[in-house]
């Protein structure tokens, strides 16, 4: 049936460009100790004075050199100060990018003294005066405190996530960076 409103149209041909799929982007790593990846490292953790911790999951290692380190359900405490050499966090970093950690004071008392520090390679480790710190000791009966520190991998791509001045309680631990494009 034809339309008087509408006429035909002449054939006409569509031409489509397939353009090149470009890999990369923004990539998050992410260590939350309250899920299910966690739950047999909090165990192996355990709920009391615990020294003898080094295990890795999913790439974030965890060390307590011989100083004390527990567990609960949702966190791994750290039970005293470090110097970046015991009681810490360490991963490779792929690309410079942001860290985010999670922390609160072991109590329920506010103690913002209580350090948060983040030193990426050898160097920021041994200096304290370059490696980042941030208050994190928030009580522990409130949501913890974010700190968010920039990483730079040309200072070196290990990152150390430690309590520089007394014992803290990390939640969660992310990293997020711009993967390059394979080439």
């Amino acid at each position: 049936e034809t339309s008087s409103k509408y006429s035909a149209s002449e054939t006409a041909t569509a031409t489509f460009k397939i353009k090149k799929v470009v890999l990369g982007g923004e990539v998050t790593l992410s260590w939350d100790f309250a899920s299910a990846a966690w739950a047999d490292a909090l165990t192996a953790i355990g709920t009391s004075d615990n020294t003898a911790v080094d295990l890795t999951v999913d790439g974030l290692r965890v060390y307590a050199g011989g100083e004390k380190m527990k567990a609960g359900t949702n966190y791994i405490q750290m039970g005293g100060k470090s110097a970046g050499q015991t009681r810490l966090f360490i991963f490779t970093a792929p690309a410079s990018g942001t860290l985010k950690v999670w922390s609160s004071n072991t109590g329920s008392s506010e103690d913002l003294t209580r350090l948060v520090t983040a030193a990426n390679g050898a160097d920021d480790v041994a200096d304290t005066t370059t490696a980042q710190t941030n208050p994190g000791g928030t009580p522990s009966n409130v949501d913890p405190t974010v700190s968010t520190f920039d990483i730079d991998i040309t200072k070196g791509n290990q990152v150390f996530i430690y309590p520089q001045v007394n014992g803290l309680r990390f939640y969660k631990i992310e990293y997020t960076y711009v993967a390059a494009a394979p080439k």
